[in-house]
């Protein structure tokens, strides 16, 4: 499940970012800043809610200055688990796009 809020993260912040992932590969010169995420929590109530707690940083290249932030966010979550995970899809883009503030912040 990791991986696939990794993955699904990362698509994001590609897209909003017009950016590259390189998660395989050490952090190189032509690398502009390092974002990293924890999933502190992830809740899910089938036909109400979905909530999740993420915390990340990003650390910039060259300088290493770091940042650090948190999402929270709980929607809902309608239907049935295609509900849930529609309502997971946008605690995503809403950390993707918290992330992307903190990337593009002076």
């Amino acid at each position: 499940m990791s991986d696939e809020l990794r993955d699904a993260l990362s698509q994001q912040l590609q897209s909003s970012l017009d950016a590259v992932d390189l998660p395989a590969r050490p952090i190189g010169d032509a690398a502009a800043f390092r974002v990293t995420t924890e999933v502190v929590s992830l809740d899910a109530d089938v036909g109400k809610q979905a909530a999740a707690t993420i915390t990340w940083s990003i650390r910039r290249r060259p300088d290493g200055k770091i940042l650090s932030g948190r999402t929270e966010k709980e929607v809902p979550a309608p239907g049935q688990v295609d509900g849930v995970v529609n309502a997971y899809r946008e605690i995503l883009a809403a950390t993707a796009a918290d992330i992307a503030a903190g990337v593009q912040s002076p």
